[in-house]
């Protein structure tokens, strides 16, 4: 297993505390919620009247006419812009877009009260099969001593070839739960990084 070392070398480190704004899901419904309120704030503009000032400055050299004169002329313009002919229209657009944010929202909301739970139902699931897999990693090399230890009491001729098969297979029985345990521990160390939203590659930053 990939993260059989890593993981019982640092078990009590691994990152269990809940990083909302780590999860895609979250930063996903956050941009989108974004997004959505500044349309609605673009389409509530359309409606409002505009104020305009537009300032022109101009020059005109008056030396042919009148030697080492010359005219300088200011313009300034204050347009006052009322929307009236696309009222209807342009409101139907902002109620879409303000309702569009409203429900961008609410997803979040709804999304953020979704995925404590979720993360703390996997952190469970990791612990206790943590826990499960350790036990059993312990009583496999309980098994495997007690074989060898009766291995080399039958090579003595102190235990008799079906004491020996008793002892192999417990410790067959110990190695395939442990196998079975280590691989159900992986699959909820998977699923404790997704649900932090964290990498569970190489570097595999559940654990610090």
């Amino acid at each position: 297993w990939p993260w059989t070392d890593l993981i019982k070398s640092k078990a009590a480190t691994i990152d269990q505390d809940f990083k909302l704004e780590n999860t895609p899901e979250y930063r996903a419904s956050k941009a989108y919620e974004a997004s959505s309120q500044a349309y609605a704030r673009a389409q509530l503009r359309r409606l409002l009247p505009s104020l305009d000032l537009t300032f022109t400055y101009g020059s005109q050299d008056l030396t042919s006419s009148l030697p080492g004169t010359s005219a300088n002329t200011y313009a300034g313009i204050l347009s006052l812009t009322i929307p009236i002919f696309d009222q209807l229209s342009e409101y139907s657009n902002y109620r879409q877009a303000a309702n569009q944010a409203g429900q961008a929202s609410a997803q979040k909301s709804f999304l953020m009260r979704e995925l404590v739970p979720q993360f703390e139902s996997a952190k469970l699931k990791f612990l206790n099969s943590l826990d499960s897999t350790l036990r059993r990693e312990k009583n496999l090399s309980v098994s495997r001593k007690l074989y060898d230890d009766n291995f080399s009491r039958f090579r003595q001729g102190r235990v008799t070839v079906n004491d020996l098969l008793i002892d192999q297979n417990r410790l067959s029985d110990a190695e395939l739960l442990a196998i079975e345990s280590w691989y159900n521990l992986h699959l909820n160390f998977e699923r404790l990084c997704h649900a932090n939203g964290l990498s569970v590659g190489a570097e595999a930053t559940c654990i610090r």
